[in-house]
Order: structure tokens, then sequence, then C-alpha cells
């Protein structure tokens, strides 16, 4: 009898330091490799082998994988009250004003992003900031039985700040927090053909951008310290982080008691994937129904000035643009593209082109078939292949992965006459 109070209260001991300190669970599985297979069923979804009653879905991104529009989508549901009772939606920057913050009672989806980062391997459990200001949330809506639905596409960009050599004691921490609260966690991964995905992420990172964390300096040019737009082919091969791909998202979110679904935006209509085959089945029922009202009226429209900044780059090179003028070189790529556009001369289409050669289209074509199997493993894997190098040699012909060839535009006499009022 003494034996088994002893074990007894030792037992207790154990699940209170358990609970105190937040032990990191063991059965974490090892993310396949392309030798060993796809990462995901053909369900595209590890299965949840683990049914809770309450979820916290984390829609991750990775950008230009249509985030931003099912973002100020799932915002315009949450702004009309449509979204079912037992849904709490976290505030995400999209579609907000510049400045905007999350309203009371409401977490900011970026500012998870920030405390992620303060997660720290060398010590278990999850951040301060993440038990101070986020799970009094998560205990507020387990009162009102809602799972909580979390979209920010820069949390595939986590493991850039945590390490794929961690990423298993960090999703273990995460999980076994959201559990004391009776939470299951439950991620959503969007995919796109990888070679259009490369060139949007290109496109993206240079466009002009009113957000102060992205410093591009366009008011100055590139021998003033200035920004510099390389071609897509130098971005491609040497500037692109892979670790922001699906595949490596996968990667680092993949443990065994963790559910993942994946968003295939070649199979159209994203919105619909994610309010009905995206969600647990307890939520899909109800959110499904908001299919019904997809509005599908924001573009996240793709920058078309790079060709401009190439030119007057050049321009500016070869003492076109005397250093005495007062306009920046921002300003000359608006006085650019008004030209153009009051012109109605398509000068990007019809100029001359510098286009990367076969052999760079050869790997960009084995890369992204490399990265599809990665995610989805044999599935379609010869009907993707044949798609694949329609698209890509559709983009080939469009010059999609051309730039400007700015010497001989500058011997046209359009743009001589042009660039003379900055003479």
């Amino acid at each position: 009898m003494f034996v088994s109070l002893m074990l007894l209260s030792m037992i207790m001991i154990w699940c209170k330091i358990y609970q105190k300190n937040g032990m990191r669970g063991m059965g974490a599985v090892k993310f396949a490799s392309k030798s060993e297979g796809k990462h995901l069923d053909n369900d595209n979804v590890l299965k949840d082998l683990h049914p809770y009653p309450l979820y916290f879905i984390m829609h991750v991104g990775p950008l230009k994988t249509a985030t931003t529009t099912m973002q100020c989508e799932l915002q315009h549901y949450r702004k009309y009250n449509l979204l079912p009772s037992d849904v709490d939606l976290a505030e995400t920057n999209s579609c907000k004003p510049p400045g905007h913050s999350a309203g009371n009672g409401q977490i900011a989806s970026e500012r998870i992003h920030e405390c992620f980062k303060e997660w720290a391997a060398d010590v278990v459990g999850m951040p301060d900031c993440w038990e101070n200001e986020f799970m009094p949330h998560v205990e507020k809506q387990k009162e009102q039985n809602k799972s909580i639905i979390v979209s920010e596409e820069i949390l595939s960009q986590i493991n850039w700040a945590i390490g794929f050599n961690n990423h298993q004691n960090f999703v273990n921490d995460l999980q076994a927090s959201l559990r004391q609260q009776g939470y299951q966690l439950w991620i959503i991964i969007g995919y796109r053909y990888f070679a259009e995905w490369a060139h949007s992420f290109y496109t993206q990172a240079f466009k002009f951008s009113p957000d102060p964390k992205l410093v591009r300096d366009y008011e100055h040019w590139p021998d003033e310290g200035g920004w510099k737009v390389p071609t897509f082919e130098s971005y491609a091969n040497s500037q692109l982080n892979r670790n922001f791909f699906t595949d490596r998202v996968v990667e680092f979110y993949t443990l065994t008691n963790v559910t993942i679904k994946v968003i295939d935006t070649d199979q159209g209509d994203i919105m619909k994937q994610f309010l009905c085959d995206s969600l647990p089945q307890s939520l899909a029922n109800s959110m499904c129904e908001l299919s019904q009202s997809i509005r599908s009226n924001y573009h996240n429209e793709s920058p078309n000035y790079l060709w401009c900044d190439v030119l007057a780059i050049k321009a500016h090179e070869k003492g076109l643009i005397h250093q005495t003028n007062d306009k920046t070189r921002r300003q000359i790529i608006k006085d650019m593209l008004k030209y153009s556009k009051e012109s109605k001369m398509s000068y990007e289409a019809n100029a001359p082109k510098l286009c990367p050669d076969q052999s760079f289209y050869d790997a960009l074509h084995n890369e992204s078939m490399e990265h599809y199997y990665n995610v989805f493993g044999d599935e379609q894997l010869e009907n993707k292949k044949i798609e694949y190098e329609k698209r890509l040699n559709h983009a080939k012909d469009s010059d999609k992965f051309c730039t400007v060839d700015a010497e001989k535009m500058l011997l046209e006499k359009d743009w001589i006459n042009f660039f003379k009022r900055y003479s």
C-alpha cells in the first residue's frame, strides 16, 4: 500500500512538472526526402489522427500563393459578421490601411510571427510573449467554444529565424502549449507551380512599397547606394530563397500529431478549397456555406515598372539624366510609365530583350518537377511534367523571364527625346 501511494505521488509530481515546464513530447517524424517519397497522402493531407473539439488553424502562406486574396475574403466575412459562431479569426494587415492595429479583444496575425521569432531552442516551452499576449486570448475563445483561424504568409518564413535543426522542438512546444487549453494545431499551406512562383516572388521583392520594413531605395541611383534590380535569371540562380517555398514550409511544420493540408492553386477556386476542403470537418460544413458569397474581386497585381527602372538606370549611367536634375529615380520611373500610357505604346512588349539561354529553362523545369514531387510524390507526376513544360514554353515564348535591352532602347528616337527633359 505504501509503495502504491509513493508511485501515485511520483506520477502526480511528474505531471505538475510537465505542465509547468512544457516538457517536449516525443514522436516527431523525419520529413520525407525525395528518395523516401511524397510528404502528403493522396488527399494532400497528413491524416488528423488526434481529433480535438477545438482547433488552432494556421494558414501560413507562403507568399505569392494567393494568400492575400484569401485573407481579404476572410476579413470581409468577419467585417460583416458572416463567420460561424464557433470561429474566431485573427486580424491581418492585408486589406487594412497603413498603421491599422488589431481591435480590442483581437490578436494580430503578424505579431504572432514576431513572437515566434523569440522562441529559443535551449529553453523548453514557448516564449513569454506567447504565454502573456496570446494564450489569454486562446483561453477566452475556449470559454466560448471557438476554434481560431490565423492567416499570415510570413509564418512560412519562421524557418529562417528558428532553423530546420530546431523545427520539431518548436512545433512540439507550440502544440503542447495549445493542447493545455484543449486545442489541436492544424496547418494550411499553399502550393503554386514553382517557376511561376519564383517569378512572382521576384517581382514582389522589387516592387515599390509603402511598408517601412521593406527597405527598397528607389530614391537614389545604384551608384549612390540605391537599390539595383537584378535580372530574373540572376535572382533565381543566386538570390531566391528556396526555404520559403511550399515543400520546405511543409517540412518545417511536419510532426506526427499535426495535420497539414495543402491548397493547390493549380486546382482553381482557392477560396472554396480553403473553406470546404482544408479545414477540420467540424468547421468545414458551416464554413463551406460561405463559398456561396465569395467576392473574388481582389487582385494583387504584379508591378509593371521594372523595365522602366532598368532603362532609367542605363540612361543615368550614360549621363542622359543630369546630376542637377531635381527629380528622384522613383519620380522618373513614374514619368516613364505615364509617358508610355499617354503614347499608347506597349514599350515593354515591343522592346528588344535579353533572355536566358535554354539551359536556364531546362534547369527551372527540372527544379519545378522536384518541388512538385517533394509535395505530392508520384501523383499525376507524368501529367504534371507535360503541363509544366507547356507552361514554361509559353513563358519563354512571351519573354516573361527576359529583361529589356536598355542599350538598344536608348538608340530609339522616342526614348532619346524622352530623356532630353532631364538633361
